[in-house]
């Protein structure tokens, strides 16, 4: 089972990419591709500032709930994207209740000096594995993570694959 980044994703969908080819054959070639909620979140994101990647016509304005959602549903089915949340999501803290993965991500943030989001699919990459009493690998594209590959694995458990690399 393989974590899949947002940026990834992004690559599939833009033929522009440097990495569009490679990310493309490297997704196709794994079995299992998990995904978070939080892909989704990201992905529609990218999908409202980046029209191009979702549409083949000219859209004006941002796309309703609907259109979102028909879109990332069908980005999910063409990739064969499982979505799988962390089970026990809410977890008590010194600081309060908190989501598991964000929680996680408090505690990373502690020993890996990475981007908010990039901390938080760790750790939701980190809790799904747990959930499922499994390994996961995670890809991504982003050269940021190579940096922290050492941090990570002994911080996750996470063994990353780095798109190109």
């Amino acid at each position: 089972m393989i974590y899949i980044d947002t940026s990834v994703i992004i690559s599939v969908l833009d033929p522009l990419d440097s990495e569009h080819s490679l990310a493309k054959r490297e997704l196709s070639s794994i079995n299992d591709k998990i995904i978070s909620e939080l892909t989704l979140v990201e992905l529609s994101t990218v999908l409202q500032r980046r029209k191009e990647l979702s549409s083949k016509t000219k859209e004006s304005g941002p796309l309703n709930i609907i259109d979102t959602f028909s879109k990332i549903l069908y980005i999910q089915q063409e990739m064969e994207l499982r979505l799988v949340a962390p089970r026990n999501l809410l977890m008590g803290s010194p600081i309060g209740n908190l989501n598991l993965p964000y929680l996680k991500a408090i505690e990373l943030s502690s020993n890996i000096p990475m981007r908010t989001l990039d901390l938080l699919h760790l750790a939701y990459a980190t809790e799904i594995g747990k959930s499922v009493d499994i390994k996961l690998d995670f890809l991504t594209r982003d050269n940021e993570f190579a940096r922290y590959s050492d941090l990570i694995r002994e911080s996750c458990g996470l063994e990353l694959i780095i798109l190109g690399q």
